[in-house]
């Protein structure tokens, strides 16, 4: 997704006490890792069996951040504190509720509030992963 791509650059990536485990392949992994947040990031192999190691890695996580793809519908189909970050008008099982859906109550929507404001989803959801460590909650 490149224009989610953008918002790395934002604070939350740059935050040194988050580690970011990125399951993504090809050319955007290649380059994410010669930048300047190698130190913090950790690329998986492609070699490896991405859904088995996917499911551990959540599992592990302290919470899962991803847009709508199948490593989301994994963490909330486990019921793990997942923060979906989703483009204005996103899936359809999302429908309009504004936080929350009744597919997965684990996972806590953080939509865009116009199209492309990665940046402000972004820095959204770094302020409920803040309430999360001060409170255990996404909500």
């Amino acid at each position: 997704m490149e224009t989610f791509a953008a918002a790395s650059n934002s604070s939350a990536a740059e935050n040194q006490d988050i580690h970011w485990i990125v399951l993504q392949l090809g050319r955007e992994m290649q380059r994410r890792l010669a930048d300047d947040l190698s130190q913090t990031t950790t690329n998986i192999d492609s070699a490896t069996d991405q859904h088995s190691l996917a499911a551990l890695l959540s599992a592990a996580a302290d919470v899962v951040v991803s847009v709508d793809s199948g490593l989301l519908h994994l963490a909330a189909s486990l019921n793990l504190p997942t923060i979906l970050l989703s483009p204005l008008h996103g899936d359809w099982r999302y429908e309009r509720l504004p936080t929350s859906t009744a597919w997965y109550p684990s996972v806590r929507i953080v939509r865009q509030p116009v199209i492309g404001a990665w940046d402000t989803t972004v820095a959204d959801a770094r302020r409920i992963l803040g309430r999360w460590h001060r409170t255990g909650r996404l909500s």
